[in-house]
């Protein structure tokens, strides 16, 4: 089971260089079904509804404290095609379960690490393991039969204070209302920053330091898009 890191070495590291990704923080994740697919459900009157393989995805997401005892999940939002989350790091472990370390995937039979040294409660480690959890359960009940159900990669801000964590957390809670302009919707195209701006007044009310914070999400996201896309082709 590859879990999509077949290219994991030679893709360039969108991680912030230098920075020690298990250390004790919050950090706001999103990750994608590989092209984006609409995998997960569907978003019916603002509310999502999740289909089956949105429903493993989310048993697996509330599992991950299970597995990884320095870690705690925050506000999350499972989307059609992508998933966003809060992951609260705790102090480091000083020796990490094997088996917690792959998300209840056998030590034996588990590969998907083998393109990379997995750090102990690290931020990677635990996204890898959770793709790899997902993977196994769907590849079980043959809801999807191509190996490759992620993007190798994920989206990742840390969270410096509360003032960020709050306009994370709106944001995350928004998703499901702004699919109708969401980037990663296949039917919507990519408002341009003014008129996401005026949408987001006119419609949503947003407003002052809450609306640039959330103009700013939006335009990092997209950024990060764009080069995700580069890296694959």
């Amino acid at each position: 089971m590859s879990c999509g890191y077949r290219n994991t070495i030679s893709m360039k590291s969108i991680r912030l260089q230098g920075y020690d990704y298990a250390n004790r923080g919050e950090y706001f994740v999103t990750i994608c079904p590989r092209k984006r697919m609409c995998l997960l459900g569907d978003i019916v009157e603002g509310e999502m509804r999740l289909s089956e393989m949105g429903r493993i995805v989310d048993a697996c997401w509330r599992e991950i404290p299970s597995h990884f005892e320095n870690t705690r999940v925050d506000v999350f939002q499972i989307m059609p095609n992508h998933v966003h989350g809060i992951v609260e790091l705790l102090e480091k472990p000083k020796q990490q379960n094997l088996v917690g370390a792959r998300h209840a995937v056998p030590v034996q039979k588990f590969d998907g690490e083998k393109f990379g040294k997995p750090r102990p409660g690290s931020l990677s480690t635990i996204i890898r393991s959770f793709k790899a959890a997902v993977t196994k359960e769907v590849h079980k009940l043959n809801l999807f039969l191509e190996e490759s159900i992620w993007q190798s990669r994920f989206y990742d801000h840390i969270i410096r204070n509360d003032k960020d964590y709050f306009f994370v957390e709106q944001y995350i809670k928004l998703n499901p209302l702004l699919w109708y302009l969401d980037t990663d919707n296949p039917d919507v195209r990519a408002m341009p920053p003014d008129e996401l701006r005026r949408t987001l007044q006119e419609k949503h009310n947003l407003i002052g330091y809450a609306l640039e914070r959330m103009i700013e999400r939006e335009l990092n996201y997209r950024d990060w898009w764009e080069k995700e896309i580069t890296i694959a082709e």
